[in-house]
């Protein structure tokens, strides 16, 4: 056992050894712009486009796993080309968050309003439309509540009890454009009856 030769350490090629170190580069710069598109709310808005770069990724991690480092790389690079191309379709995702941000409103949905207002704010922080967007979600399913309240005042003829609810939802959401109508609709109802029964009035006293 002591005659047997010591066996020589394995030579790795120096291509080997720059290829690896090339996918790692790659993946280092995948990783950062992912770190960048993940701080957007990018799962909120990326759709099929992010999945297939992760679908990249998760074949590139495969490949430099099996040591084929030139197989990675190209798909680390493949991967930071699609989130390239996410970056790019950012200012557009803002738009239609906000959009959908707005039907939520429109709809009476606090979850989904709150969600993609939280998203449109990933990507623009400073917008005035989403921070006021996202205050307005965090009400809007009390502002329709006392909204059919109010209505189910009116057919009751109970005008009193629904200006009150009116007036309890336009101080929970004074930018409620529905319900900025409905105030003007009762409260000029009420300034005819008051002009009717003063010309009442005036007629009893004649």
């Amino acid at each position: 056992a002591l005659d047997q030769p010591v066996p020589e350490p394995e030579i790795v090629p120096a291509v080997f050894l720059l290829e690896r170190e090339f996918a790692e580069d790659r993946l280092g710069e995948f990783v950062a712009m992912k770190r960048e598109l993940d701080a957007k709310a990018v799962l909120e808005w990326g759709g099929e486009a992010y999945a297939d770069v992760l679908e990249l990724r998760a074949s590139a991690d495969a490949a430099f796993v099996g040591e084929d480092y030139e197989g990675a790389a190209k798909g680390y690079e493949a991967s930071v080309a699609g989130c390239r191309a996410l970056a790019e379709q950012a200012p557009e995702a803002f738009t239609q968050l906000l959009e959908a941000g707005r039907v939520a409103l429109r709809e009476a949905n606090r979850e989904v309003g709150r969600r993609k207002f939280q998203a449109a704010l990933k990507i623009e922080p400073s917008s005035p439309e989403a921070s006021e967007g996202l205050r307005r979600s965090e009400t809007i399913e009390e502002v329709d509540a006392l909204l059919k309240s109010g209505a189910a005042h009116e057919r009751s003829m109970q005008n009193a009890l629904a200006l009150t609810d009116f007036q309890e939802a336009a101080e929970l959401d004074p930018l409620h454009l529905e319900l900025l109508h409905l105030l003007v609709r009762r409260h000029c109802a009420l300034l005819v009856a008051a002009v009717a029964l003063l010309g009442l009035l005036s007629l009893i006293h004649i």
